[in-house]
């Protein structure tokens, strides 16, 4: 029941053309981009039970597009649940954003043209194959044939692409299940496999039904998903030194009095935020034995630093040591450090 494939054997040169392959054969045909091209690296498992198809996928960060083209090329007229477990996903179909962190699901239709990312940020590294860190995004995937969800499709309709939580209540007893159904799938038969898809349509359909009868919520819901999408703008241009507030504003069709209050209610400031963020990555970098010959200087210019003192200076407020001391014991502070 259970199929996995990776990018180990692959030829680096040949993995993200690779894997968008495997995923428009095994999910539905989309269109990628990267920055993560030179060192991209997926996985992915996947079952097929009682008329369900349940994946996971772990990859570097992306963004892709669903086109009307490409539904005219393969339309497998579902619905297709989304389960994030690790890094923040925003997804845009229509006229719908929704913004998603670990443990939150939402519904969208694959028969839709929609555009989705997943950033990973740099404290979520694990060690790749090749010894390099990587930051893999983490997530369950369930495709649904249409006529097999328990609701009327207009009652469905209201809540695509809408977040809802996988902590609590039926949403975490979903979650729960859709783990085990992975985790056991070597030894569940097709009896067990019918009754097990019958179960997770039954909790997804008392999760929406429930999702419908909630309270509205739009002021948090749209404070929650500005700020993930412009965490994730912020991490995709870490590296541009030319970065600025109104540049984030001004992709997310919000002033910048709109920007600074989201930032606020989040505890911290977006000129904050940048230079943590930016920090981190040299940190990362300063403690990675591969990029010991690669100057610091060079380094604190990869992520947007272009003053060598003002780099310095921010290095050491932040962690406690000079770029050249943590460099030189880096691997032994890292763990402590962040």
């Amino acid at each position: 029941m259970l199929t996995s494939v990776n990018l180990d054997e692959t030829p680096q040169a040949d993995r993200f053309d690779a894997w968008w392959s495997i995923v428009s054969n095994s999910v539905v045909p989309v269109r990628p981009t990267t920055r993560h091209r030179e060192d991209f690296w997926a996985e992915m498992t996947w079952m097929l039970f009682g008329g369900l198809h349940l994946s996971q996928v772990r990859s570097a960060s992306f963004e892709v597009e669903r086109t009307g083209q490409l539904i005219r090329q393969s339309d497998p007229d579902g619905y297709q649940l989304s389960v994030s477990l690790r890094g923040d996903s925003h997804f845009e179909q229509r006229d719908r954003y929704v913004a998603a962190g670990p443990t939150d699901i939402f519904l969208y239709d694959t028969s839709r043209a929609f555009r989705a990312a997943t950033v990973v940020a740099p404290a979520d590294a694990r060690p790749g194959p090749d010894g390099r860190p990587m930051y893999p995004a983490d997530g369950l995937i369930v495709h649904i044939p249409r006529n097999r969800l328990p609701l009327p499709a207009a009652r469905v309709e209201r809540l695509l692409a809408v977040s809802m939580t996988g902590d609590a209540g039926v949403g975490a007893v979903l979650l729960g299940t859709l783990k085990q159904l992975i985790a056991q799938s070597g030894s569940i038969s097709d009896i067990g496999a019918s009754t097990l898809a019958g179960v997770v349509l039954d909790l997804l359909g008392a999760l929406l039904t429930e999702r419908l009868d909630m309270p509205p919520r739009l002021d948090n819901e749209r404070h929650t998903a500005l700020f993930l999408c412009m965490r994730m703008f912020i991490e995709e241009n870490l590296s541009d030194p030319n970065l600025s507030l109104s540049d984030i504003a001004r992709a997310h069709h919000v002033s910048l009095r709109s920007l600074h209050k989201v930032f606020e209610r989040s505890g911290t400031t977006a000129a904050a935020w940048i230079r943590r963020r930016r920090l981190d990555r040299c940190r990362l970098d300063l403690a990675n034995p591969a990029l010991d010959r690669v100057p610091v200087h060079n380094i604190a210019r990869r992520w947007g630093f272009v003053n060598d003192s003002h780099f310095n200076r921010a290095f050491r407020a932040e962690f406690g040591v000079s770029p050249a001391a943590y460099r030189r014991h880096g691997s032994a502070m890292s763990a402590g450090v962040g």
